[in-house]
């Protein structure tokens, strides 16, 4: 069976799962189908794994939330479609305190002018903040996200203060 954690932080409630020994799903607690739907996808045919892996996950988030980790070191095991997990790590790849456009990132992942479908990948991303869907944004502005506009602009200044924090000390 897959464990599952509740992660209780300034921000909102992140919701841990992992299973096989991999963490499955980091998302916003949410009422939205669709990440419910995901969750319990998530949760599917698991079979027990080490409890040591959400408790790693829950400390290396805390630690971001803090401004004291940047790069994240965990097993994954994100469930998605080829193009998903494409862009998925190439998202992964946006340094932290950076930012990418959709369009930028549709051209990275080989998807040509496929933003909708870049920006639906964006949307399923089963790993919010370890793959940093917040660090995508429109040409025009900031875009979506699927934990809520308030979160993407927290997750960003934050990480906007730590660059500029390590900057100044230099």
């Amino acid at each position: 069976m897959a464990i599952e954690k509740r992660l209780e932080t300034r921000f909102g409630t992140l919701i841990l799962i992992s299973r096989k020994g991999k963490l499955t799903y980091c998302g916003w607690d949410s009422k939205d189908s669709q990440r419910k739907y995901q969750r319990n996808k998530c949760q599917e045919d698991a079979e027990p794994c080490d409890v040591e892996v959400v408790e790693k996950a829950a400390t290396q988030l805390k630690e971001y939330l803090r401004g004291e980790r940047q790069i994240f070191d965990l097993p994954l095991d994100p469930m998605g479609t080829e193009f998903q997990r494409r862009v998925w790590s190439v998202m992964a790849e946006i340094p932290f305190g950076g930012v990418a456009t959709y369009k930028s990132l549709a051209k990275k992942c080989g998807a040509g002018k496929s933003f909708r479908a870049l920006a639906q990948a964006c949307g399923s991303n089963p790993l919010s903040i370890i793959f940093p869907c917040h660090r995508v944004v429109a040409v025009s502005g900031l875009g979506g996200y699927t934990g809520g506009l308030d979160k993407k602009e927290s997750l960003l200044k934050l990480e906007r203060e730590v660059v500029g924090g390590i900057n100044q000390n230099l």
